[in-house]
C-alpha cells in the first residue's frame, strides 16, 4: 500500500456528545471531511472505541479501548446500553477509503451511577 498523503487522511471526528435516556446512551459528532467528499478524503465510516473502570477503580490504573464497531456513511451516532457503577470514556475515528484512518476525536467521558 502506498503511504497516505496528508491530503488523503480524512479529519478526526470533533464535537462528541452523547445523550442519555434511562440506560440508553446515543454519541453523535461531527466530521469536517464530510464538508468535502467530492475533492477531499473520501470517508466510509466511523469506528467507536469504548474502555470502561469500576468506579472503585484505583485512579490511574491504565486501561484499554475496545471497538464497539463501525457506524457506516451517512450516520454519525451510535447508541450503547450502559451498566451501572462503570467510568466511561469513549472515541471515535474516521474510517476513509483504502483503509487510511484519521486521529482519534478527543475522549468523552460519562459515569454512570
Amino acid at each position: 500500500m502506498p503511504p497516505a498523503k496528508d491530503g488523503d487522511i480524512p479529519a478526526a471526528p470533533t464535537g462528541l456528545k452523547y445523550t442519555l435516556k434511562d440506560r440508553d446512551l446515543t454519541l453523535t459528532w461531527t466530521c469536517s471531511s464530510l464538508q468535502n467528499q467530492e475533492q477531499g478524503p473520501k470517508v466510509e465510516g466511523f469506528e467507536v472505541f469504548m474502555a470502561t473502570k469500576p468506579l472503585d477503580g484505583c485512579e490511574g490504573c491504565p486501561f484499554m479501548f475496545k471497538s464497539l464497531g463501525v457506524v457506516p456513511m451517512p450516520r454519525k451516532s451510535f447508541v450503547y446500553t450502559l451498566d451501572q457503577d462503570l467510568h466511561y470514556y469513549f472515541r471515535v475515528q474516521t474510517l476513509g477509503k483504502d483503509n487510511i484512518k484519521s486521529k482519534v476525536s478527543d475522549t468523552l467521558y460519562i459515569e454512570f451511577p
